[in-house]
This record gives structure tokens, sequence and C-alpha cells, in this order.
């Protein structure tokens, strides 16, 4: 243990004290003047002098010098009991500070008796030597101590290091530690104290570096973790009650809210878990505000789930009326205003929704299925129909021109008639193979170079034949119409009616093919106007 010394303690007889805080030790200076007893100073009395006559006064002042040596021996004589007291203690920050003080103090004293003189000198002059004695010891134990210290604050130093490799967090923590050890570790000398402290200082201040980076990326992690959990709240908070009508809004709405709850959820992170419960309260008052509204809804829409119910079931109930009908247009369109309807109707009770809404989809699929049954034949016709109308227009595509401009026209011209006598074909299918047939005759046709009067001329009889065609066709569709509309009043029977239903569609598509000529003629014409 290095002895305790009070900082800046110091002997003038050249012996310093160490001061703990910049360990600085001078020893005491071996060679040092010794100093001389009081029989040295003391002279011998002159033998002339004590025979000379005395007066009044030099007898005066022997009596006060006599008086004098004898205090001043009394006074010696305490000193040195107390310096031999001092001297029995093993710390020199209590002994070194009386001791300079005790040495000074007989400096300061004159002389003492002559045949005291040497007997006090004599002691001490050893108390003196005792005390140096200690103070050398005290330096050599100084002296291991620093390099017991030294190698200390080098593990210290090395344990620093390898805080720099392991996790940040207990990294810190430890440095605490291994500070703390650094102040109760003693001193080193004063040549390196500098030098290892700064070494030290380097570590923890990368250390430190690092935990400050740490903790900056940590805040920013809880800035993010925080503006999740935010924005959840509000997320909740913002939801407007009353723009949720119906059932399925408040469904979709509670998965909504059901998804912010991954926010919320137990976390090992101490930083995520501590933003959790900072905000979780908030959310909570928004959930409950939520579910609390959703709750009321749900009751206030039992008597509008029972009028839903009773809805359904009198559509239902149509339907079934419905199921055997073979006026397959007009059934087919009062379906599908039911359909219409029934999907405007909000929920009924959920026991029976469900059930309700398979025997509907049944009653129509059944329809639907027997109608398709009795179009079979049909699809089958415009299913051939379309097949000689693609051959019809690979033939046009692929035509090979004579040279003679007329007789190509002509034989263009018959490959269109017969593409045009064609009639009906898949419905879905009309749009796009038009667009086909006109585009290749268009094509051809502009291949053809007639003369402009012949074209014109030829031109017109066409454009006359297919507006006189046209007129015909529309006059016909204007008779059915009529015709149907009397039917329908009368109530005849639905076979008449499904006959003047399909007639009607064939002509309506008979005007249309005759109209698309009427253009691609009109417009073939124009483009042989310009050329």
């Amino acid at each position: 243990m290095e002895a305790q010394i009070t900082p800046n303690a110091e002997i003038n007889d050249n012996v310093t004290i160490p001061n703990e805080n910049e360990e600085n030790v001078n020893v005491i200076n071996a060679a040092e003047e010794q100093q001389p007893s009081d029989a040295e100073a003391q002279t011998t009395t002159n033998t002339e002098e004590v025979n000379e006559p005395s007066n009044e006064n030099s007898e005066e002042k022997a009596t006060q010098s006599k008086k004098e040596m004898e205090d001043n021996y009394s006074k010696k004589q305490e000193i040195l009991s107390k310096f031999e007291e001092y001297l029995k203690l093993d710390d020199l920050s209590k002994l070194v500070p009386p001791c300079k003080e005790l040495i000074q103090e007989w400096k300061n004293l004159g002389e003492v008796p002559e045949q005291y003189a040497q007997e006090i000198n004599t002691k001490f002059s050893k108390l003196r030597d005792n005390f140096r004695e200690k103070n050398n010891n005290y330096i050599a134990m100084r002296e291991y101590d620093f390099e017991k210290n030294l190698s200390l604050k080098k593990e210290l130093i090395e344990k620093a290091k390898k805080l720099l490799e392991q996790d940040i967090t207990s990294a810190v923590k430890d440095l605490q530690k291994l500070h703390a050890e650094w102040k109760e570790t003693g001193s080193v000398a004063p040549s390196l104290r500098e030098e290892i402290w700064e070494e030290f200082r380097q570590l923890s201040s990368q250390i430190n570096q690092k935990y400050q980076a740490y903790y900056e990326e940590l805040k920013e992690k809880e800035k993010e973790y925080a503006e999740q959990r935010n924005n959840a709240c509000v997320f909740v908070e913002s939801i407007d009650f009353t723009t949720l009508k119906t059932f399925k809004e408040w469904n979709e709405k509670t998965e909504e809210v059901i998804a912010t709850n991954v926010y919320f959820k137990k976390t090992d992170n101490p930083v995520e878990a501590r933003v959790v419960a900072k905000y979780f309260k908030r959310y909570r008052t928004a959930c409950d505000k939520f579910f609390e509204a959703k709750k009321i809804f749900q009751k206030e829409q039992k008597s509008t789930l029972q009028a839903n119910f009773e809805a359904k079931q009198a559509i239902l109930n149509k339907a079934k009326e419905l199921k055997n009908s073979t006026n397959w247009n007009s059934t087919t369109n009062a379906l599908i205003e039911m359909q219409k309807e029934w999907n405007s109707i909000g929920p009924a009770p959920r026991k029976i929704n469900e059930t309700l809404h398979t025997q509907f989809r049944e009653i129509c699929d059944y329809f639907f299925a027997k109608k398709s049954e009795a179009y079979k034949d049909r699809i089958e016709t415009e299913q051939e129909n379309l097949k000689s109308k693609l051959e019809l227009i690979e033939k046009i595509k692929n035509f090979e021109f004579s040279g003679n401009d007329e007789e190509d026209f002509s034989a263009l011209k018959f490959l269109c008639d017969q593409y045009q006598s064609i009639k009906s074909i898949p419905y879905k299918e009309r749009e796009n193979l038009y667009k086909k047939y006109k585009q290749i005759t268009d094509e051809q046709f502009s291949k053809i170079r007639m003369k402009r009067k012949a074209a014109q001329m030829s031109f017109e009889g066409n454009i006359n034949k297919l507006r006189a065609q046209y007129d015909n066709v529309k006059q016909k569709l204007i008779t059915y119409e009529n015709n149907i509309g009397f039917f329908m009043k009368g109530g005849k029977n639905n076979s008449i009616i499904n006959e003047l239903e399909r007639k009607i569609t064939d002509l309506k598509e008979e005007l249309t093919i005759l109209q698309n000529q009427i253009d691609s003629l009109n417009e073939s014409n124009s483009q042989n106007e310009e050329k």
C-alpha cells in the first residue's frame, strides 16, 4: 500500500513530501550538511573575560543569557519528546509536517547550558537520522508501487482495447468499471504518467464515440418506431364512422384496424417496448371507440337485416315463378333486373343470407342452362357462318389480280357479296370480324386502279343497289317490330314471339352489314376521286 501523504507538505531540511496528485517525490539529501551541535557552536569562555571585573550591566546580561539558555533547553527537551512520539508513526502524511515544524523550531532556538549541549544535540541528531531512514524506505516503496501500478494500468488498457470488439452497450458499462479501477490504482512514475493516461483516454474516447454513434442510430430507430405507432393511432382515430354504411364496409375497416395491432405486440427490443408503452393507452382508447361504434351499428342493423331478408325472399319467390319460362329474352331481362336489385339490397341475417343467395343463384343458373340448350342449334349455325366468313376473308386476302381492273373488281365484289349473304354469327365475334373484313377489302380494292368514270359509274350503281337493299330491310324491320308489339299485347304463344324476336335481330344485323358496305363504297369512291 502507498503511504497516505499530505499534499505539498515540505521539510526545509531538504525533505519533500510526495504529492499524491503530482506523484513528485524528492528524497532526503543524503549529503545534507550536518547541523552543528550546540556544544560545538558554544565557545569556550575566555578566562580573561571571566576574570575581568564586571559592572552592573554585565551581570544583568549574564543573568538574562543564562535564563534564555535554560528556557531553550526546556523547549528543546519538549521538541525531542514530540519528535520521538511522531517517529513512532508509520504514516508519513502524519509524520513529516509536524517533524518539519519541530526541526525549524529547533533551528530557531538559541544555545542551551553548556553541560547539556552535547547530550541534547546528539539525541536530536539520532532522531533526525531515524526520520531520514524512514523517508528513504518510503521512497523505495514508492518506486516499487510505481512499477506495480504501471503493470496494473497496462492491463486496464488491454481490457479497454478488447471493449472495442464487444457489444457497445456492455462495453460502456465495462468502461466505467475500468475507469473506477484506474482511479483506485495508484500512481506511476511522473515521466510515464501523461503517456499512459493519454493512451487510456484515447481508448475511452473511441468507445464513447462508438457509443455516441450507436446512440444516434438508436434515436433514429426510436423516431421510426414512434412514427409507426403514431400513424397507427392517427389511422384509428381518424376513421369516420358515418361513412361505414354496411357490414362489408365495417368488416373491411375492422381488418385494417386489426392489422395495426402488429405495432403494439410485445417485443424484446427495449427501445421499441418503451415506444409501445408510450402510445399503447392512446391506441387502446381509439380501438375501444371504434369497436363500440361497430357494436352500436350491429345493434341498429338488426331491423335492417330483417327487412333485407324479406326483400330478398320476395325476389326469390318471383324468380321461382320464372324458373321454367321459355320466353327467353323477356325472362332473361327480368332475371338480370332481379340480380341488380338483389345486389343493391344489403345482407340478410348471417345464418340465412348465404342460403338465400345460393337458392337465387341456382334458379338463375337453371334458367340460363335451359336457354343455352334451346339456343344450341342456333349457336352451331352461327359457328358455321363464322367459319365460312373467315374462309371468304382469306380468299379476299389472297386474291390474285389479273391486271384487268374491271374483272378484278367484279371478282372481288362477288366474294364480298358472298360474305354479306352469310347472316348471323356469334355476337361477340361480330365487331372484330367486321374490322378484319373491312381492312382486307379496303386494301384489295385500293389496288384496283380503274378509270374514274368507270369507277364512278360502278360506284353509283352499287351504292344505289345497296341503298335500295337497306331501305327494303329497314321496312321489314319496322313491320316485324310492329307485329311483335301486337302479338305481345294479344297474349299470343311464346314460340311466335320468339321467332319474331329472332328475325328482328337478324334484320338489325343485316342493316348493320349494308350500312358498313355503303360506308365502304363511299370511302373507296372518295379515295379514287382524290387520286
